[in-house]
C-alpha cells in the first residue's frame, strides 16, 4: 500500500476552490467554475500534476477581503490578484501559503500598516504590494500602505 504524507486529493482542492468562489460570491469569471469539469481547467487556475500550484485572477475586479481558505491550497506557489477591488488590512494569514513564492496584490484597496512581521513570507521571489511611495520618505521606511486607487 502507498501512502502519501502531506498531500491532498483532487477532491479537497476542489473543494477548497468551490470555498474560493462562494466567499467571493461566484463573481465572474469564477461562476463559470462547476464540480463536473475538472478545476485544473478552470479558469485562473494553474496545475502541476493534478495539483493546484497558481491563482491569477488578474484584473477580475474581485471585491472584498482575501479569504483565508486560499492557504489550504499545499501546494499554492503563486497568487496574483493584482488590479481588483480586495479590501481590507494586509492579510497576515498568507504566511500560512507555506509555498508561496510569486504574491502580487498591487492596485487593490488595501488599508492599513505593512505588518511588521512580512519577513514571514520568506520564500517569495517576487512581492509586489503596488503602492506608491511618498516623494518626502523613502520606501525602506514607509510603513504605511498606499495602495494605488484609481
Amino acid at each position: 500500500m502507498l501512502i502519501q504524507a502531506n498531500s491532498q486529493t483532487t477532491n479537497d482542492e476542489q473543494f477548497i476552490l468551490l470555498k474560493l468562489q462562494q466567499n467571493w460570491q461566484n463573481q465572474p469569471p469564477m461562476n463559470s467554475w462547476h464540480s463536473s469539469f475538472p478545476f485544473c481547467n478552470w479558469t485562473g487556475i494553474t496545475c502541476h500534476d493534478g495539483s493546484v500550484t497558481a491563482i491569477s485572477f488578474y484584473n477580475w475586479n474581485i471585491t472584498g477581503k482575501i479569504p483565508p481558505v486560499i492557504c489550504n491550497l499545499e501546494n499554492l506557489n503563486h497568487l496574483d490578484l493584482a488590479y481588483n477591488y480586495v479590501t481590507g488590512e494586509f492579510p497576515t494569514f498568507l504566511y500560512n501559503c507555506s509555498k508561496l513564492i510569486y504574491l502580487d496584490l498591487s492596485q487593490n484597496y488595501f488599508a492599513g500598516l505593512i505588518p511588521g512581521d512580512i519577513h514571514r513570507l520568506s520564500r517569495l521571489t517576487y512581492l509586489n504590494l503596488g503602492f506608491k511611495p511618498s516623494t518626502t520618505s523613502p520606501v525602506t521606511s514607509r510603513r504605511q500602505l498606499d495602495f494605488y486607487q484609481t
